[in-house]
């Protein structure tokens, strides 16, 4: 997606996206499903999104199964309440970096730099594997 989208700032993305919303009218569902109904604008559509990709990713991840070992030995609420802290803090702090990122780059540029990354770490993973089996 960051070699698609053209060399633009954050300003000028906002500014068209507002034209397009005016052009559309209230009451129109735009192509994100946001849902506009005059000047307020609905957000479960990106929520529940949001919730399902993070559902999905962590199923069987360590945070998963350190809540399993964990639930072993106290109470279903105080792991599930720990739990939602928890994710609930992880989650703020990568949308406030992404918020404190988003200020200094362009979407193109920080999803180049998210490939590169994602790259780099499955090298690393491969390597560990291979070269500590």
């Amino acid at each position: 997606q960051g070699f698609t989208h053209e060399s633009e700032s954050t300003e000028e993305r906002i500014k068209e996206v507002e034209h397009t919303m005016i052009e559309r009218g209230s009451n129109n569902e735009d192509e994100e499903g946001l849902v506009t109904k005059g000047s307020k604008t609905s957000y479960f559509g990106p929520a529940i999104q949001v919730a399902i990709i993070i559902l999905c990713a962590e199923m069987g991840d360590r945070s998963q199964i350190s809540a399993v070992a964990i639930s072993v030995f106290y109470d279903f609420w105080i792991v599930a309440v720990g739990g939602c802290i928890g994710h609930i803090l992880a989650s703020l702090i990568a949308v406030l970096f992404g918020l404190a990122v988003s200020r200094f780059t362009t979407e193109k540029c920080t999803s180049i730099l998210g490939g590169i990354l994602f790259l780099a770490f499955s090298l690393h993973s491969l390597l560990t594997y291979f070269v500590l089996k």
